[in-house]
């Protein structure tokens, strides 16, 4: 047995703990004990095979067993052939040991779905291609030796305690692909150079507070065809980036329209609600909420949309003409108006922005309902008041019905 250098015994249904006789294997290669059913701690005396290369006891978890637990062993410092180390699934707890920088031939490191805490170590690792650590209480910073790396491909950190800005040389790094900041405490604007990131195909930020515009540095982006900003306080408009096959910008501030581009994706693969986009392509319905997103009109040259800020009190249209709300019920009341205003339609966008739609018709002298277009009546409390504000809206009662229609 002292000569033996692999063994592989994943997917099976073994229970109790690994054996510590496991170290006196001196010349063991790989060892493989994956998705299994063992518990308790990871024995130091792996630390004596220091010809080991693969080491994988991931997923050692069911529905009733809680997997490894304890600390991670400072004796795999000396584990200085080892290449790939995955213990993920477990209940291990505690840091990562700083000294495990000094694994100089490390690729591949997967710790996630643990209870690890406290800092990534900084430095080291110099060959590492994929680590990932999601699923963590990992805390501080990302250390600089990530962003710079040139060996680095695949980085996922997502769901953990990390946070400070996003730092700025990932976006002029060629060589990462996949990078993973999901659901963290990131906060400040949000990276603005992305030109240089040119293998990067995924990259998901959602779940921080950042802030900002989208970069149009993405659009040049060559590989990037997954891309995931959602829940952020990101504002401006939305850029087209053409690889994209799934984008995610939910639960943010987004204005503007909604590129043409994305409507060849599966409706499964883009996700636009949450935000203030004042033009929305029909073929995005089924993903917009109604009081977010109100469909262009542009199909019709007899009708306009309005949009009202509760903040300013005023209305205004694409031409950025503006009206109050007492002007815009007195005109659609007077005799230059009534003959051609058929509706009014209100829907909140955001908890400080209120959508108004106003369309066009000859077929009626005041704001009623038809066959052919949808309406929505403003109660006495509401169109008498000389200013407008959310609060007001909301507490006022109006009722609507609506039909099929075209331009609306």
């Amino acid at each position: 047995m002292r000569s033996l250098q692999t063994w592989r015994s994943q997917l099976n249904q073994l229970t109790g703990s690994i054996p510590a006789e496991f170290g006196d294997i001196l010349e063991l290669q790989e060892l493989n004990l994956g998705f299994n059913k063992l518990t308790g701690a990871i024995p130091s005396e792996l630390g004596n095979c220091l010809s080991l290369r693969s080491l994988s006891l991931g997923q050692n978890n069911s529905s009733h067993h809680d997997g490894l637990n304890g600390t991670l062993p400072a004796s795999f410092t000396n584990l200085r052939q080892l290449e790939t180390l995955d213990l993920s699934g477990g209940e291990l707890s505690g840091p990562i040991p700083p000294s495990w920088v000094s694994l100089a031939n490390m690729r591949r490191m997967s710790m996630a779905y643990n209870k690890l805490e406290g800092p990534i170590p900084n430095g080291g690792w110099t060959r590492l291609e994929d680590l990932i650590l999601s699923h963590n209480n990992l805390t501080s910073t990302i250390p600089r030796t990530f962003t710079k790396s040139i060996t680095l491909k695949i980085l996922d950190l997502g769901y953990n305690r990390l946070q400070s800005s996003i730092p700025l040389d990932f976006g002029t790094n060629p060589f990462l692909e996949e990078l993973y900041l999901s659901h963290n405490s990131f906060a400040g604007i949000f990276p603005d150079l992305w030109v240089n990131a040119t293998s990067l195909r995924v990259l998901h930020l959602d779940g921080n507070n950042l802030e900002g515009t989208l970069s149009a540095s993405l659009s040049s982006l060559p590989r990037l065809v997954d891309l995931n900003v959602s829940s952020n306080r990101l504002d401006g408009t939305l850029p087209a980036i053409p690889p994209l096959t799934s984008i995610d910008v939910r639960a943010n501030f987004l204005s503007g329209a909604i590129p043409d581009i994305y409507g060849s994706l599966p409706a499964s693969q883009r996700f636009f609600y949450g935000n203030s986009f004042c033009s929305v392509p029909g073929w995005c319905n089924e993903n917009c909420d109604d009081q977010e997103c109100v469909p262009s009109s542009s199909s019709s040259s007899s009708s306009s949309s309005l949009y009202l800020s509760s903040s300013s009190n005023s209305v205004s249209t694409s031409s950025t003409s503006s009206l109050s709300l007492s002007s815009l019920i007195s005109s659609s009341t007077s005799s230059s108006s009534a003959s051609t205003l058929t509706y009014i339609s209100i829907s909140t966008a955001t908890p400080e922005t209120t959508t108004l739609t106003t369309s066009s018709s000859t077929s009626t002298s005041t704001p009623t309902s038809t066959s052919t277009s949808t309406s929505t009546s403003i109660s006495s409390s509401s169109s008498s008041s000389s200013s407008f504000s959310t609060s007001s809206y909301l507490s006022s009662s109006f009722a609507s019905s609506s039909s099929s229609t075209t331009g609306t």
